[in-house]
């Protein structure tokens, strides 16, 4: 649970940190949870901004204290080379895209959980932003400040891997730096601790050129971003197939449309 949510702190605290006390103690946070120290984190974090901030990003168990209190107890963070949680293991095998392992779908269609992480509430698990203007993304039924909200998740997942084409093909942005910069700019997010997740999970160099025409490789990306947006990932390699397929058929009738004007 304390791995999974270091993911989420590190969004919480892209935003809280602009009203923190000095840049020595936020280098010190983001310190403590680069190194996956989330005892560490715990306490900073609780010193800087106070318990329900943590607890927000789903780091302290329980209500949280009053302001001034001690934080709750937590257990140790595993010893160097222990086993972690499932996303600070190498890249899952293809085919395996669940927490669990377990094929069968558990969210889909217009599920909604109050209770869950923004992406999983607007079914949007990539947390991808609006379009400008008047354009809006397919299946966009909302907006969440600058976040769409989607009628199902299948049109979230589909988003995103719309989204991802478009920097890799038509920006021709090839390498998972390169593609996370304008995806989690550095503004809302620690884009750093970004790329190492990502490219970590797909066993690669940040700065390696990767291929997403090769559908393994795009849902190995596809899945450690939900990881890393929302601290879980509960869908099917179905599910993850489906939306990169859509957004494969998406760029080819694109360009269909464009050799028809010439």
């Amino acid at each position: 649970v304390l791995t999974r949510g270091l993911p989420l702190l590190q969004k919480e605290l892209a935003r809280a940190e602009k009203v923190a006390a000095t840049a020595n103690n936020n280098e010190s946070l983001w310190a403590a949870i680069d190194a996956q120290n989330p005892q560490s984190a715990v306490s900073r974090i609780t010193a800087l901004f106070g318990a329900r901030v943590a607890q927000a990003a789903e780091i302290l168990p329980g209500p949280a204290p009053e302001q001034g209190g001690a934080a709750p107890q937590l257990p140790q963070a595993p010893a160097q080379g222990g086993q972690q949680q499932t996303q600070n293991n190498a890249a899952p095998e293809a085919g395996n895209q669940t927490q669990a392992g377990n094929e069968q779908p558990t969210v889909t269609g217009t599920h909604r959980d109050e209770n869950a992480p923004r992406g999983m509430r607007n079914r949007n698990p990539g947390n991808v932003k609006i379009l400008a203007g008047t354009d809006r993304w397919r299946g966009q039924e909302g907006i969440d400040e600058d976040f769409a909200i989607f009628e199902t998740h299948e049109e979230g997942l589909r988003a995103m891997a719309v989204l991802l084409t478009t920097y890799h093909q038509i920006q021709g942005r090839r390498t998972v730096r390169e593609i996370l910069r304008p995806y989690a700019p550095s503004t809302e997010n620690n884009t750093p601790a970004y790329i190492r997740h990502v490219s970590g999970e797909l066993g690669v160099n940040p700065d390696a050129e990767i291929d997403l025409h090769d559908e393994n490789t795009f849902r190995t990306l596809m899945n450690s971003i939900i990881q890393h947006e929302n601290g879980q990932n509960p869908y099917t390699t179905e599910q993850i197939g489906n939306a990169i397929n859509d957004a494969w058929e998406h760029r080819r009738n694109r360009e269909q449309q464009r050799a028809g004007q010439r």
